[in-house]
């Protein structure tokens, strides 16, 4: 059976942070982690708010803003974002009000305050895949002596809107033979970019007139869950004429 593993957020008022527990899926919680945030909060909720597929945080409490940490997925946030509110806050709660599928916020004022806001999330949702270069060396395998040859395969793999999913990015090899061909993860390095060493047969059938190919598929997601996908091709010619 699976294990559940929560994380749990806490205000400290006095000292102007969040602290964040990461859960370790036995009941139990790993040292906190504090995360300074310039103002004093009362209550917080958990939502994505961005669209990107990680929980963020909502803060109210005093000075006047209702307060939006992104969540970068490991347990800690980029800075926050200050959104102005009618007084200090006494709590709030999320809710999608409006029916649009992005989550919103309700916060309601210390008393002597006649009046709740509503926060609209006007996000605008990723739906654009990432966008993927991929290149082989060498491109052409010669001599076709069924040597098995070393073939790199780099590029880049981005994406402006939620981001790559890092554990999202693989690579495939098939070709026209039918024959099972090298599969498995790639490593991005922090700038999107990659490089994978592959090994691949030399041959090719003495009738396949056009030379064998290598179809290579480089696939990965973003945060919000679109797949892109690129390929490129890696031939074993029949003759230096073809």
């Amino acid at each position: 059976m699976a294990r559940l593993i929560l994380e749990l957020p806490i205000t400290n008022y006095q000292s102007a942070s969040v602290s964040v527990l990461l859960g370790q899926g036995d009941g139990t919680f790993l040292p906190k982690a504090d995360f300074p945030v310039g103002a004093f909060p009362v209550t917080l909720a958990s939502a994505d708010f961005n669209s990107d597929g990680r929980l963020d945080l909502a803060l109210g409490g005093a000075p006047t803003a209702l307060s939006i940490l992104s969540g970068k997925g490991d347990g800690t946030f980029v800075a926050k974002q200050d959104f102005p509110a009618a007084s200090s806050m006494e709590s709030l709660a999320v809710g999608d009000f409006n029916l649009d599928s992005k989550p919103d916020v309700v916060v309601v004022y210390f008393a002597g305050s006649s009046t709740l806001s509503v926060f609209l999330n006007t996000t605008v949702s990723d739906t654009i895949p990432p966008v993927i270069s991929v290149s082989a060396s060498p491109s052409t395998l010669w001599p076709p002596t069924g040597s098995m040859v070393p073939v790199v395969l780099f590029g880049t793999i981005t994406d402006i809107g939620s981001g790559v999913d890092p554990n999202s990015a693989t690579f495939e090899v098939s070709d026209e033979y039918g024959i099972v061909q090298p599969s498995g993860g790639i490593a991005l390095n922090a700038d999107g970019s990659y490089a994978v060493r592959i090994v691949l047969s030399a041959s090719r059938r003495g009738a396949d007139l056009d030379g064998r190919l290598y179809t290579v598929t480089i696939k990965a997601k973003d945060r919000a869950g679109n797949l892109g996908s690129a390929h490129v091709f890696v031939t074993v010619p029949h003759d230096r004429r073809h």
